[in-house]
């Protein structure tokens, strides 16, 4: 089985999934620390049935190191410090090889405004994970059924949910590339693909 972690910020999502194409087991990291997310996946890594954990490569770009992606590495450093009883089984995965074979996940064409571009980005990505059988939990829905009858429901609370269940359908994408070959295929990749050096 594979677990593939689509890693962020502020929200993370991870799949685990057989090389036949079920899904075994998601989640994701609301309401959890770094340190409890970490520790599920690294708990999840260890079982021996696990034969690969692939982790979204942060990337790197110095104009944003300030205000986006300095905590997602200290995030990624959570994460491989846990994962280091397993680590020779854990690699990184650069977004835009994983999402190459999916054309418009990664840009959108041109002509399209940044908020448009997402959406279609978005939009696309989701007909993609449904092609092949995948829809990601609605996350709006469930939440909408935990309140008490009568409670008004507000942007404030869904949009994150919505946008979360983005992260769910990056997960399943990066899932499915690993699996679209074996693992020597895949750890022989020209680029796009690191070993979790630490």
């Amino acid at each position: 089985m594979i677990l593939t972690v689509d890693l962020a910020a502020k929200f993370s999502a991870a799949i685990l999934r057989d090389r036949a194409g079920k899904v075994h087991l998601q989640f994701d990291s609301r309401g959890m620390s770094h340190f409890a997310f970490a520790a599920k996946v690294g708990r999840i890594a260890r079982d021996p049935d696990v034969e690969l954990v692939v982790i979204e490569e942060v990337p790197f770009n110095p104009r944003y190191t300030q205000v986006m992606v300095k905590p997602v590495f200290k995030f990624q450093g959570v994460l491989l410090a846990v994962l280091h009883p397993v680590l020779d089984k854990v690699l990184m995965l650069d977004p835009s090889t994983w999402m190459r074979p999916y054309p418009g996940v990664q840009r959108a064409p041109k002509g399209y405004t940044k908020t448009a571009g997402d959406k279609f980005r978005i939009a696309k990505a989701a007909e993609y994970a449904l092609s092949f059988g995948y829809t990601p939990p609605d996350l709006v829905q469930e939440f909408i059924d935990s309140q008490p009858e009568g409670t008004r429901i507000l942007k404030k609370h869904t949009n994150p949910l919505e946008k979360s269940k983005t992260d769910y359908v990056s997960a399943f994408l990066m899932n499915h590339f690993v699996t679209s070959m074996t693992e020597e295929e895949f750890r022989a990749l020209p680029s796009g693909v690191q070993p979790a050096h630490i």
